[in-house]
């Protein structure tokens, strides 16, 4: 399974425990519980979490592989990069408490991730707690039955909070399946998923919603789509595949009973050591019946191989009604989402400008502008707008971009990170490179992201002339900020570029914003703006029209 947080799937309720663990990591109680069945996705929240948070704390991790033949807090201080030798528990303690003391004179502070943590015996999850005690911050995570054998720990006032991970709803495995294909980009499938509409019900059903189970049933599903020339897998073809396959029942490792310091394994054994999919010699389980609502002929996908193409056309499209359709129709869930999906801040790549450029002449009457703003907008949902990017066909590549980069500066740094491979490789938008390092900077936690940005840091504006921007949206919201989007000109890649936009209760004076990247949140109410291409001179400079964003009065 791919634990890179670039993988990472926003359903809505892995978001919110994302979310939340990192609120619980910042409170004074110490330890923060994250708990869900195998397969569920924790090991990824984990490097999410710790992707988003590695600029305030120190991390480290470890897991059952991590403790093996080790007492947990000699694997803690080691995972944490010191250098100890097996000691007995009073001077390993020793050391964590100066380790601790030093964390804090750095300003940042440890924490502590233990996978697997339901395997940890009762002797090393004192050793845990004792660290916890010491003040160190703890995420334990681990099944279901991990909880109930912290009590004791609640009643002592050290859980800051318990996150449970559930399975994902039917609409989010919907969105899952296309969103693996997109990252994964195999040459096989070139980033589309080849499964339909009614075929990801009955994965659904199958799976439960649990991805590390609907992954494998993908593959196994996969397999034999590729065995028997099948273009696109239908679900009458997925309910047959998976009825004639010999799935492993779930299985669970059992805490160690005996005090020995280690977990011992049980009868049951974990998913990871669980018999592969397709091996004939696991029993089948008994099978849940699908609805035959589900089901369609699982021989039209092979018999017509031009009625394929126009399914993969169709398909993507019908994905996004209906996402949009449920996250319409959703029911509110208890409570708000903090605001930590923030908003793509001014700060990264993005600065207020003073008198230092010189004034830029006002452009022709043709030159390019967007139609006045009519009625406010309300503001989208960074999640939803990725899912519709990723539902995208190979040719709506330009519609994705737009998608992506909207999604980016809402808060979604993965699709920032997509977008900067759009501009390096020019999918769906003209190459350049300047602009794919600005989306790189925004693409905060993403692996790969930093390496993209140090090969490019070199890179220079050509020599030669810029051209005026292309305004390509607009969008302007109840609180007075103005969303705006807008795309080279016909001439050389800019250096960055220069907002220009003068607010409702300024007086009429001009404000500044300097950006390397194609989009902007900028505060209101905003009355009019205009973009201004900078090229690797002052003098060289071209403005678009100036562009109305408030709306009339009623």
């Amino acid at each position: 399974m791919v634990h890179d947080p670039a993988w990472f799937y926003p359903a809505t309720e892995h978001r919110r425990a994302v979310i939340r663990a990192e609120t619980a990591i910042e409170q004074p109680r110490p330890v923060t519980l994250l708990i869900g069945g195998a397969g569920i996705g924790k090991t990824l929240l984990q490097r999410m979490l710790a992707a988003r948070c590695r600029d305030r704390f120190l991390i480290a991790r470890i897991d059952r592989h991590d403790r093996l033949h080790k007492q947990p807090l000699q694997a803690a201080l080691e995972a944490f990069g010191l250098k100890v030798a097996d000691a007995p528990p009073a001077e390993l303690l020793d050391q964590a408490r100066l380790f601790l003391q030093e964390g804090q004179r750095d300003g940042l502070r440890p924490l502590l991730i233990v996978d697997d943590a339901q395997m940890l015996s009762e002797p090393d999850l004192a050793q845990i707690r004792v660290l916890a005690e010491a003040g160190m911050a703890v995420l334990l995570a681990g099944r279901d039955d991990l909880s109930g054998r912290l009590e004791a720990w609640r009643a002592d006032d050290l859980i800051a909070d318990q996150v449970d991970v559930p399975p994902f709803r039917d609409s989010e495995t919907a969105g899952y399946v296309p969103h693996r294909f997109a990252l994964a980009r195999c040459p096989c499938h070139r980033g589309i998923s080849p499964f339909d509409v009614g075929s990801l019900k009955v994965l659904h059903h199958w799976s439960g919603g649990v991805p590390g189970v609907l992954n494998d049933l993908m593959q196994h599903c996969l397999r034999a789509a590729g065995a028997t020339g099948t273009a696109v897998i239908g679900a009458g073809f997925v309910d047959n595949c998976l009825r004639g396959t010999a799935i492993a029942p779930p299985v669970v490792l059992s805490p160690a009973k005996a005090d020995t310091g280690q977990a011992k394994p049980s009868a049951d054994r974990s998913a990871a050591d669980a018999a592969p999919i397709d091996d004939p010699k696991t029993p089948l389980p008994p099978l849940r019946a699908v609805p035959a609502g589900y089901l369609v002929s699982a021989e039209t996908s092979g018999r017509w191989p031009g009625a394929a193409g126009l399914i993969l056309l169709v398909l993507p499209v019908l994905a996004v009604v209906g996402l949009g359709l449920w996250w319409l129709q959703r029911p509110d869930p208890a409570g708000e989402v903090p605001e930590a999906i923030a908003i793509a801040p001014a700060t990264i790549a993005d600065r207020s400008m003073g008198s230092e450029l010189p004034e830029v002449a006002d452009a022709s009457p043709d030159a390019p502008h967007l139609p006045p703003v009519t009625e406010l907008s309300t503001p989208p949902d960074p999640v939803v707008l990725m899912d519709e990017a990723l539902a995208a066909g190979p040719d709506q590549a330009a519609r994705a971009a737009l998608l992506y980069q909207r999604a980016a500066l809402w808060g979604q740094p993965r699709a920032a990170y997509y977008l900067g491979q759009a501009f390096e490789t020019g999918e769906g938008v003209s190459p350049d490179l300047n602009r794919a390092r600005g989306w790189y900077s925004l693409a905060i936690g993403v692996w790969g992201a930093e390496q993209r940005l140090g090969a490019l840091a070199g890179n220079a504006p050509p020599a030669g002339r810029v051209a005026a921007p292309v305004p390509t949206m607009q969008a302007a919201y109840p609180d007075g900020r103005v969303e705006i989007h807008w795309q080279n000109g016909e001439g050389d890649s800019p250096a960055g570029f220069l907002i220009e936009y003068v607010t409702a209760d300024g007086g009429g004076e001009i404000q500044r914003i300097e950006t390397e990247r194609t989009a902007i949140l900028l505060p209101g109410p905003v009355e009019r703006w205009r973009v201004i291409a900078l090229g690797r001179t002052a003098a060289d400079a071209e403005a678009s029209g100036w562009n109305t964003a408030s709306p009339p009065q009623p």
